[in-house]
């Protein structure tokens, strides 16, 4: 926690995104919001909601008002930014992994030529994104497979997807994103993160943790 909260203090970003599982209980998201809080984003922190915060014994409506004590949470839903005088769009949904993900709601009134980046918890919404303009679309859930093989792919992803270690982690451009998407997805990117945490057993092998910094240009 307290390194977290170091590296994030150090971090001078523009926007921190969070997609999801920040955890399942009223004091693991507390935990969470206090490293949340060390960072300072220019233009704000955003939460999405993951398959953690939806579990059928979790208290989600509590868990949100916690959350939002860290950032604004995006539940199908969006928020302008302007940067450098220029609309940037930041959009989230709740957990695909759950069917709870409403992905046109989120993107309502969005015009059509501004920039889009989406929050979303699971890669799985890639099987979406056909019906909608996404620029950019953040992801974790995956723990980029947590335990690894040597060279670092995933033996497994946590995901309902054809193939067990598919996008496990990392950036993935609209070619690589065809084989998930028979309808196509656009000029969408996908960028997975292998994110902080780990899932049943607290174990990392051959998958380092990681707090992703990423820099995005305009079109020339």
């Amino acid at each position: 926690e307290k390194r977290l909260s170091r590296i994030l203090k150090d971090i001078a970003c523009d926007v921190l995104l969070v997609p999801g599982d920040c955890g399942n209980t009223r004091n693991a998201v507390r935990v969470a919001v206090n490293v949340l809080r060390s960072a300072c984003p220019r233009y704000g922190t955003y939460i999405t909601l993951g398959n953690g915060e939806n579990k059928p014994w979790a208290d989600t409506q509590g868990l949100v008002k916690e959350l939002q004590h860290g950032g604004r949470v995006l539940m199908n839903e969006s928020a302008r930014i302007d940067v450098n005088g220029h609309p940037v769009w930041i959009a989230g949904v709740d957990d695909p992994f759950e069917d709870k993900d409403r992905l046109s709601r989120a993107l309502a009134g969005i015009p059509e030529s501004e920039p889009v980046i989406l929050i979303a918890h699971t890669p799985e919404i890639v099987t979406r994104l056909h019906r909608a303009k996404v620029d950019l679309a953040v992801c974790g859930h995956t723990h980029g497979g947590q335990v690894c093989r040597p060279d670092g792919t995933a033996i497994w992803t946590q995901m309902r997807l054809q193939t067990r270690d598919a996008l496990g982690a990392g950036l993935y451009l609209p070619v690589h994103l065809s084989d998930y998407n028979k309808s196509g997805v656009g000029d969408a990117r996908l960028f997975v993160s292998r994110g902080v945490g780990t899932a049943r057993l607290p174990i990392r092998l051959h998958c380092r943790p990681e707090i992703a910094l990423l820099t995005l240009h305009g079109a020339e």
